[in-house]
């Protein structure tokens, strides 16, 4: 029973096809039109079964000419030719009436069946043109929202350099400790030449054996960064006279007006110092791969000029490390990675060689 029926099927449906021919693209229609051609192939078959008065050139491109001012004034690009079939019957209608000598004689139905073909080819070529400019914008604008979103960045990264820059007076701070916490307060206590050291008050605490060898490496750091400044012998006594309390450093006091006022002969380094924040920008932007995306996190640990990075540079592998580890976090809370503190590491040791 089922083979009977699919038979009868099988018969109804060559029956279909032989009432209503359906060519498919790459196949001639009864007419003749090749549909794995363009537009161009259509309209030499087309030309080739024009009556007389339009094989002339001028009355060919005139015939071309109004079709696509139909199909820009009826058609809608951004709509297939399927969809709008009583527009593109308007359109058909309107050249029989302005070329009433084509549709006309045996060739009239494969003339209008050109034409169809034709300007469904116009069509589509038209809509493909509108969905690239459409994407193109929407890529453009993309982009553009990320450049801004970088600029805001930066511009917030300076305001809060300048708002850092503007204060008037410096909050207590204690000693840089050896894991470089809480970098926005640091501040070493400043060292004069030939003067009176302090002896340490019982309300002053006293650090232990542990302690001292964790000041011995940041008198190193400082000597380093003193080196850029001053003279060889003034780096030297600052490492004598740093050496000199084995009892490690006090947690000194020192105000916004004693860090201000710096002399040939002070050691002091201080946060508050000259911001520079596009010198840092630089610096992070000269980096392979480019590190600008960081220049919130480096301002906000108080690396705001490029004394600063200098000063960096010359440090030991190991400090330069800790440092960049102990950067603040990002907006989601990552940190720095592994191929980032590397990348920061080689550049920071080879940005002022050159």
């Amino acid at each position: 029973m089922t083979w009977y029926v699919w038979n009868l099927d099988m018969f109804l449906f060559e029956i279909n096809l032989s009432f209503f021919p359906m060519p498919r693209r790459g196949l001639a229609n009864p007419h003749g039109f090749d549909h794995s051609r363009n537009h161009k192939a259509g309209a030499a078959q087309l030309r080739g079964i024009l009556p007389a008065q339009e094989l002339d050139d001028e009355g060919f491109k005139v015939l071309r000419t109004t079709l696509n001012e139909l199909r820009r004034k009826h058609l809608d690009a951004g709509k297939t030719g399927s969809a709008q079939r009583d527009k593109m019957e308007a359109v058909i209608r309107t050249v029989k009436k302005d070329f009433p000598g084509i549709f006309s004689g045996e060739e009239r139905d494969r003339r209008a069946y050109y034409i169809l073909q034709i300007l469904l080819e116009s069509h589509r070529n038209a809509r493909s043109t509108q969905i690239r400019k459409n994407k193109g914008r929407r890529t453009s604008g993309r982009k553009k929202k990320a450049t801004s979103k970088k600029s805001h960045f930066v511009k917030n990264a300076v305001e809060k350099g300048r708002s850092r820059d503007e204060k008037e007076n410096t909050p207590e701070v204690s000693v840089l400790s050896a894991s470089l916490r809480e970098p926005d307060d640091l501040t070493l206590p400043s060292e004069q030449e030939n003067t009176n050291e302090r002896e340490p008050t019982s309300q002053e605490p006293q650090m232990d054996d542990e302690s001292s060898q964790k000041s011995t490496t940041l008198s190193d750091m400082k000597a380093a960064n003193l080196s850029s400044q001053t003279h060889t012998s003034q780096a030297s006594f600052s490492l004598q006279s740093t050496s000199k309390s084995t009892r490690g450093f006090s947690a000194k006091i020192v105000s916004a007006s004693q860090t201000s006022a710096r002399s040939s002969e002070s050691t002091a380094i201080t946060v508050t110092g000259t911001t520079q924040i596009p010198s840092v920008l630089a610096f992070l932007e000269a980096c392979i791969p480019s590190m600008g995306h960081l220049l919130d996190r480096f301002t906000e640990f108080g690396c705001v000029n490029e004394e600063f990075l200098f000063g960096a540079s010359r440090w030991p592998a190991n400090t330069i490390q800790n440092f960049l580890e102990s950067l603040p976090p990002g907006p989601e809370g990552e940190k720095l990675t592994k191929m980032e503190v590397l990348a920061l590491q080689i550049h920071l040791k080879t940005y002022f060689q050159s």
